[in-house]
């Protein structure tokens, strides 16, 4: 800055004033400039400090980073002292760090020696003029193993010689590498040892690339390895598993669960179709999903099981066949009728036969013959049971040959209404076989396809084999079916006879008449036989019907028309053919056709409705009849009449037979009807004359307690008086006469008022039931010394029917009476239970009984009167009355009074 100081040494003194001012200004002038240096001095040392402090960090990352990744950094200045070695560099070989002016002597040390001219080779190279160098080499690491080191180096500075002044590097342990790339390697080896000698297709395929093929795969294939990487995996598959193949590769590159192993065909470069047992499963190839299949050539075995298979078909037909025929056996022996042996066969023999339409015909005569079994599979105008007329030309040809084909039904002239059925079926070829059985035609198999000539020999000889034994069954059906008729009328007629005389049986067990009439109709109905019955009355001279199992709809619109369920004899003997035979004669009529004459007597009736009355009976047009006339004592009472589709001629006998039986029973059921009629009469009486007894006997049980006892009160009364007024010392004999007057009409009025209770206690009017039974059970202990129990259970509201009361207030008597006189009972129980609808008595003793069977077969009148007062008192109240009893074991006394009776 000394030039600040200078000044000029010539001018004037305005030059001077004039330099001053100019060096006044540039003094301001440069000093500004030295201040903006200044400030921008201290900026850019500011920048530098945060340069430095950023270096800093960085350097720190860095080297943690060097640190953390295990692996080694150096840094050799060539003999300036000034090396670095990252501790990385010692502990990746288990040494501690040393001072870094002897790394490089001492990583000399550790250098395999094989490897030492490679390493000096690449620093050579670096001395040569290349800034960087990849070397491999081996060091020994403290446990005496050799590490693979993989080295790198890069020149960062060189002298003016240019030579290397400054040299950087790293140190990567790339011991398992090695180890992992030795054993791919080796891995690799065995895979194409082991692929290219396995006796086995081996392919990779990866997306839809086919990416490997080993040797095995190329031969059998014919494709090169060029080929198959311009095709995709499945296009060496056969057509039929292509798209299984396309499908399972693909989902297993996905990581799909597939199926592992199956085997499929597929198609060499030649065009040989060949077999292949694959494997296949999902790899890991190049870094990216693919798929390893493994496949062994099985087409010999796969046509050595196609030839086995085809043996085993041959047997297996061959053993179908003879189950066949055995079947075919069975069912032919099984059946019974001709028909039944066609159904049994036509369901066997399309299983052998390959046919639309199947059907069997018997020969009834020389040209005609009927369909007995078809089976087909659409709608047939020649269904089972048809009739066909023209066969005479089938017959005919089968006379020059074994069997009638026809190969195609419409190449041949349209000759006959069966062949044209056929063609209306869609039948194109036919097979005739005939069904020879002793030198007899019985008849014709036929087959039909919707295919011309569709019939092989094979399947004309299994018909053939099928026709000797049906023939002969159906023969033998034949045969059997006419001996079954004829067995079966005559089954027919006894098992008629023999139900008729169940029937009978039944209803000599019936005395009911209404029960009669209903058993005779639904034993009847279970033969299919309808019946009326009809009863004379003698004096009017008419039928009058008592009873009809025809359906009750006939009736009821019978009625609705008009029509009287009586009929005069002479109306009868009118419209009915042969009635004087039935009236006058007492024999049986057969009527054969049934419903003419069922319209004739319904003649009042216009015959639409009649027709509708009488199929609504069961009277149907193949209905027979038979009129059965009822005699009892030599006279007509009545007639049966029985109609149905079963009834014959013959039955005649059988039905004359029944009737008589008929009319016994229906007598016996009106005779029982009498007695029960008088019988029900008898029990009105009865109870009448019971309710009349109880009368007279409250009548004289209030007597006896109110005038009688009355009596003898006032007796008692005025004895005691006149006993009062007799003086002190009266006559001895008087006062002793007054006393026993006194006593005896006391005891007089005791006995009276016992006998008045006896013969009805007032508090049975008064209180009811259970109290009198009570007071009663209490008396007869107290008297006879035997303890009774009394249960009641459920007593109603309100009191029962006065009938009822007294009839088991009585009962009880009547049966502790006989207890006290035979039993000798030490215990008595008395049960009563009331119901809704009914009361029940029951009493037991612990006695020692008495043998129920000998005392019921007494006479009535030695069984004594205590029994038969009981069940009569029963009896008249509709109840019901039982005694169980055994000697040494007691008796038990029960009684059931139904509660809805009158009064």
């Amino acid at each position: 800055m000394e030039w600040l100081s200078l000044r000029p040494a010539h001018g004037t003194m305005d030059n001077a004033a004039g330099e001053e001012k100019r060096t006044a200004m540039d003094e301001q002038r440069t000093r500004e400039e030295l201040i903006a240096e200044l400030a921008q001095l201290r900026r850019r040392i500011t920048e530098l400090e945060a340069s430095n402090e950023e270096i800093g960090q960085r350097e720190t990352i860095l080297r943690f980073a060097v640190e953390a990744s295990g692996d080694g950094v150096w840094q050799n200045t060539l003999g300036h002292r000034n090396d670095f070695f990252s501790e990385g560099m010692f502990t990746m070989l288990g040494y501690q760090p040393v001072d870094p002016s002897k790394g490089v002597a001492f990583f000399r040390t550790l250098l395999h020696p094989d490897d030492v001219v490679r390493l000096e080779e690449a620093e050579r190279a670096l001395s040569l003029g290349e800034n960087e160098y990849t070397v491999e080499f081996r060091l020994r690491a403290k446990d005496g193993h050799w590490r693979h080191i993989l080295s790198r180096g890069r020149c960062l500075a060189r002298d003016a010689q240019g030579r290397p002044t400054r040299v950087v590097g790293t140190h990567v342990d790339i011991t398992k590498l090695k180890k992992t790339e030795a054993a791919l390697r080796r891995s690799e080896a065995l895979f194409r040892n082991l692929t290219e000698t396995i006796p086995a297709a081996i392919f990779i395929y990866q997306g839809e690339c086919i990416r490997y093929a080993n040797r095995e795969a190329k031969r059998l294939v014919g494709y090169t390895q060029e080929e198959f990487q311009n095709m995709r995996f499945w296009d060496i598959v056969h057509k039929d598993f292509r798209a299984l193949v396309r499908e399972r590769g693909l989902a297993r590159q996905r990581g799909e669960p597939v199926p592992a192993r199956y085997e499929l065909k597929i198609v060499t470069k030649g065009g040989e179709e060949r077999w292949l047992d694959l494997s296949a499963q999902r790899i890991e190839f190049e870094g990216a999903p693919a798929g390893l299949a493994i496949g062994y050539d099985i087409t010999e075995r796969k046509h050595a099981e196609q030839a086995e298979k085809q043996k085993g078909e041959a047997l297996r037909r061959h053993v179908e066949r003879l189950s066949f025929q055995r079947e075919i056996d069975q069912a032919i022996l099984a059946a019974r009728s001709p028909s039944q042996v066609a159904q049994a066969v036509v369901g066997h023999i399309r299983r052998f036969v390959p046919c639309q339409r199947l059907s069997i015909i018997e020969l009834i005569s020389g040209e005609e013959g009927r369909v007995l079994a078809v089976d087909t599979e659409g709608e047939t105008g020649l269904k089972a049971g048809v009739r066909i007329s023209d066969l005479a030309q089938q017959i005919e040809c089968l006379r020059e040959s074994p069997v009638y084909l026809v190969e195609d039904t419409f190449a041949v002239p349209d000759f006959s209404p069966t062949l044209r059925a056929l063609r209306a079926e869609g039948i194109r070829s036919f097979v005739n076989i005939p069904l020879n059985a002793r030198g007899e035609l019985v008849g014709f198999l036929n087959f039909g396809s919707k295919r011309p000539r569709s019939f092989s020999s094979e399947h004309i000889d299994v018909a053939r084999e099928v026709a000797a034994p049906l023939a002969i069954a159906m023969q033998n059906a034949r045969l059997a079916e006419a001996e079954r008729r004829r067995s079966a009328e005559l089954a027919r007629s006894n098992a008629f006879l023999t139900a008729l005389q169940q029937v009978a049986i039944r209803l000599q067990t019936t005395l009911e008449p209404e029960q009669v009439m209903a058993t005779l109709g639904s034993e009847l109905l279970r033969l299919g036989i309808f019946c009326f019955v009809v009863l004379l009355d003698a004096e009017t001279s008419t039928l009058n019907l008592i009873y009809t199992s025809a359906n009750p709809e006939a009736i009821a619109l019978g009625k609705r028309m008009g029509l009287s369920e009586r009929i005069s004899l002479a109306s009868l003997r009118e419209h009915l053919p042969g009635s004087e035979e039935l009236i006058e004669r007492h024999r049986a009529l057969f009527i054969s056709d049934t419903m003419p004459v069922a319209a004739a007597i319904l003649d009042e009736i216009p015959y639409p409705e009649v027709l509708h009355i009488v199929q609504l009976a069961g009277v149907t047009a193949e209905a027979r009849s038979i009129c059965l006339p009822l005699i009892i004592e030599g006279r007509l009472a009545g007639v049966l009449g029985m109609w149905g589709e079963d009834l014959r001629e013959d039955d005649l006998t059988a039905a004359s037979l029944f009737a008589n039986q008929v009319a016994v029973a229906i007598e016996n059921a009106r005779l029982l009807e009498t007695i029960r009629h008088h019988e029900q009469g008898l029990h009105v009486l009865s109870a009448r004359l019971l309710d009349a007894q109880e009368a007279e006997r409250q009548r004289i049980s209030r007597e006896l307690h109110d005038e009688m006892g009355q009596a003898l009160t006032a007796m008692s009364i005025d004895l005691g008086r006149l006993e009062k007024k007799l003086p002190a010392h009266p006559d001895p004999e008087v006062g002793s006469l007054l006393k026993e007057s006194r006593d005896v009409a006391d005891q007089l009025l005791s006995r009276v008022r016992e006998l008045s209770l006896a013969l009805r206690p007032l508090m049975l009017d008064d209180l009811g039931l259970v109290p009198a039974l009570r007071w009663h059970l209490n008396r007869y202990t107290e008297r006879l010394g035997i303890p009774i129990d009394l249960e009641v259970s459920a007593l109603p509201e309100i009191r029962l029917p006065h009938r009822v009361e007294i009839a088991l207030y009585r009962i009880v008597q009547e049966a502790l009476t006989n207890i006290a006189r035979h039993a000798q009972a030490s215990q008595v129980t008395v049960q009563l239970t009331y119901r809704a609808d009914r009361v029940t008595l029951r009493i037991e003793d612990d006695g020692q009984g008495f043998d129920l069977h000998q005392v019921a077969s007494r006479e009535p009148w030695a069984r004594g009167t205590g029994l038969l007062n009981i069940e009569e008192r029963v009896s008249c109240l509709g109840g019901r009355f039982s005694i169980l009893s055994h000697p040494g074991g007691g008796t038990r006394l029960v009684v059931e009074i139904p509660l809805d009776i009158e009064g």
